[in-house]
């Protein structure tokens, strides 16, 4: 229902972490969008329960998302053996990880537009099944309404760039004489 109403994308981003932080015990959590060529993910809101958020996302745990398309959970990072030995990410102080891939769904086609990772750090609680499953149908209406939003916009920017040209072509018009001038 949070979602419903139309936001500027930023604030949309905040509204989603915040709906995250509700639905799930995680003390960090991130929003990435894919930009680019070749599409990678680009953090585009962070928040933490307290302190820095997220600064960076691991390559290992993004990628897998985007290969399987499917959303990952690492109840203990210590114990997964294709994550345990990733020094980049032992040193972040992560117990447990959780990423979900953003999809947006136009004409029957579905597309993964980005990400949310969520953290929970050394001696606090690991995610669960449970976690996953709601975070990712909170990710599914997020991603529908990140492109939403982005589009609507793109098209509020369009509009603006038109009434402009048209604006501007009228001032073009009034410097030309009424009439052509007299030989």
């Amino acid at each position: 229902r949070d979602l419903l109403a139309h936001r500027p994308l930023p604030e949309l981003y905040e509204k989603v972490l915040e709906l995250l932080f509700e639905a799930v015990p995680a003390q960090r959590a991130a929003i990435l969008l894919l930009e680019g060529s070749p599409r990678l993910p680009v953090i585009k809101a962070s928040r933490s329960r307290q302190g820095q958020g997220i600064l960076s996302v691991p390559r290992s745990i993004a990628r897998k998302v985007l290969e399987d398309l499917n959303s990952v959970l690492i109840p203990n990072i210590l114990e997964d053996t294709s994550f345990s030995n990733q020094e980049s990410i032992l040193r972040t102080g992560i117990r447990s990880a959780l990423c979900a891939p953003l999809w947006f769904t136009d004409e029957g086609a579905e597309e993964v537009i980005g990400l949310v990772y969520l953290v929970s750090l050394v001696g606090s609680h690991s995610f669960s099944e449970e976690d996953l499953a709601i975070v990712t149908h909170l990710a599914y209406v997020a991603g529908a309404k990140i492109e939403n939003a982005r589009l609507l916009e793109e098209r509020l920017e369009k509009r603006r760039l038109e009434q402009d040209m048209q604006v501007a072509a009228e001032i073009q018009r009034s410097l030309l004489p009424a009439v052509p001038p007299e030989v």
